[in-house]
């Protein structure tokens, strides 16, 4: 790793330092390197870390997804401080493009919070792609990973000090209806 990303919080939850985005870091950090994305979503993105990050590893189109509009003005000041504003925009939900699909999409938040957004964080993973989910506790995996897990072929990858990294590939259209139709 050994990027140094300046944050600033004010009153917006994300330093960086939890293990969950320790997480994120680690896993993303890697995946950059090996498969060089041109898109990414980070929804719940907070202070900006995850986007941010993803934006000087080379991602050219990162988005940051906040509900809290001091999130997103906190965000936005923090990619201007690390030099990242050309490539990392921040919106509020309301403001995101609906239909713009990823290569890679992030979520680092609660996971009953997780688990009502499947639908969404699903139709904005490109067919094929990836999405890893964090802020989820060991004993609250198997949740998380049954919501996700008609869309994605999606595991634990990581942990750290009680806190697990799932990440997943969404799966064709085919293979959900098909499962849908066994399951029926």
């Amino acid at each position: 790793m050994g990027t140094e990303i300046l944050v600033q919080t004010g009153d917006v939850f994300g330093l960086g330092d939890h293990q969950s985005t320790r997480l994120c870091v680690k896993w993303l950090d890697s995946f950059i390197k090996k498969h060089q994305p041109s898109t990414l979503l980070d929804y719940g993105s907070g202070t900006g870390v995850l986007s941010i990050l993803a934006s000087i590893r080379g991602v050219p189109s990162v988005l940051g997804v906040e509900i809290d509009p001091l999130g997103v003005q906190q965000a936005k000041e923090n990619a201007a401080i690390n030099l990242q504003s050309g490539s990392c925009r921040f919106v509020l939900p309301e403001d995101e493009d609906t239909t713009a699909q990823y290569d890679v999409v992030v979520a680092n938040i609660l996971p009953h919070i997780l688990i009502g957004l499947v639908s969404t964080l699903s139709s904005r993973t490109r067919q094929g792609q990836m999405i890893a989910l964090s802020g989820i506790r060991k004993s609250e995996e198997d949740a998380v990973l049954e919501s996700f897990s008609p869309y994605f072929d999606i595991s634990v990858v990581d942990s750290d000090n009680g806190f697990v990294l799932l990440v997943g590939v969404k799966k064709s259209q085919l293979v959900r209806n098909n499962i849908r139709l066994k399951s029926e």
